[in-house]
């Protein structure tokens, strides 16, 4: 079937009382319940899972907010109170009004836009693509010149292209080079693996460049990591390793910095969220070790160890050294500065063991 019969079907395909074509009513829309907090808090939590599930989440919330908010169908705009609904449930739910915002108008966007067929049609060939290039169909965010129905038919073509080539994914830059839209520069569009490799090997000031990105990166990837951790398991693990219970509260504070983080597109940064996420965290491992003296005693010799281990491989490492032939007053001098200090700890872990042994006598 060509793409003008496709578009002619979609003209006599009958309304089933659930179409995609069916806009928004209009009306004022309604208060948002605890029930709509506890709905939208349970996507928002399944916005960090696979391409897919991550994208429908987003189109469901999209559909929450539109009944809560709708927006006018000629006018595209929401009532200030609708607008205040949304905020006050985003403030509940951890999300921001542009989140919010760019969620209602995808949904509502693809329902104007897209009819059932062009959407099956993507659908049936299996190849996954993220809401990102479901952004870019809905709602032209690098500007194609294409129509809006168009892009939604291009949608499909690529997916059934990436079919015949057994790809599985279609990519947000692969949707918009077929859309003629511009493209976003990143590492996946802005310098093939060749010329990167040349770039570093000959230029010192861009290879000291890069290496600083993979470490800012790889600090990024760790602290994710361990926030994931939080949020399934609830605890975190000191400098020492012992393994603390989190709050509640922190846990779901951040799940929905998680969230964020994962909402974040290609062309986004996280870094600053998970920074937030992770000074939350450091925040309350401090106050577990101030606030329980076992975990800070712990914490605390610890730390001890670490430093004597530290002092004790320094020494190691003179031990072969001439000391007989190059000592001079100096270096003699330290050597005894150094020893008054072992006395003196050695004085104070004598006197703890004193009291220890005085206090279960």
């Amino acid at each position: 079937m060509t793409d003008v019969e496709y578009w002619v079907e979609a003209e006599i395909v009958e309304d089933d009382g659930d179409s995609l074509l069916a806009g928004p009513d209009g009306g004022d829309g309604r208060d948002f319940t605890d029930d709509d907090v506890e709905y939208v808090r349970a996507l928002v939590g399944r916005s960090d899972r696979a391409t897919v599930e991550q994208r429908d989440a987003r189109l469901k919330m999209g559909e929450r907010f539109e009944e809560i908010a709708p927006k006018n169908p000629e006018t595209g705009a929401r009532a200030h109170a609708g607008a205040t609904r949304l905020k006050d449930l985003g403030a509940r739910v951890g999300m921001a009004y542009d989140q919010i915002r760019e969620c209602q108008d995808a949904y509502v966007q693809k329902l104007a836009s897209c009819p059932h067929f062009v959407w099956d049609r993507a659908m049936a060939t299996g190849v996954s693509f993220s809401w990102s290039v479901l952004r870019e169909a809905a709602l032209n965010t690098s500007g194609s010149p294409l129509s809006d129905e168009d892009r939604w038919l291009k949608l499909a073509e690529c997916c059934e292209e990436a079919k015949k080539a057994k790809l599985t994914r279609l990519t947000a830059t692969e949707y918009r080079t077929a859309n003629g839209a511009k493209q976003i520069p990143n590492s996946a569009n802005a310098m093939t693996v060749e010329k990167l490799a040349e770039r570093i090997r000959k230029e010192p000031e861009f290879r000291a460049d890069v290496l600083k990105v993979a470490q800012v990166e790889t600090k990024k990837a760790s602290q994710i990591e361990g926030l994931r951790k939080i949020a399934e398991e609830g605890t975190v693990t000191t400098p020492a390793g012992q393994v603390i219970e989190v709050p509640e509260a922190v846990k779901q504070e951040v799940t929905q910095h998680l969230a964020v983080v994962d909402w974040r597109t290609e062309e986004q940064t996280a870094e600053e969220w998970a920074e937030q996420a992770f000074e939350k965290v450091q925040e309350v491992i401090a106050k577990a070790i101030e606030d329980d003296p076992e975990i800070k005693a712990c914490e605390q010799r610890a730390k001890a160890y670490g430093v004597l281990s530290k002092t004790h491989k320094s020494l190691q490492a003179i031990y072969d050294l001439p000391l007989e032939d190059i000592a001079d007053d100096d270096l003699r001098k330290s050597v005894a500065d150094l020893v008054d200090s072992a006395k003196r700890l050695s004085q104070m872990v004598k006197k703890s063991h004193l009291r220890a042994v005085t206090a279960t006598g």
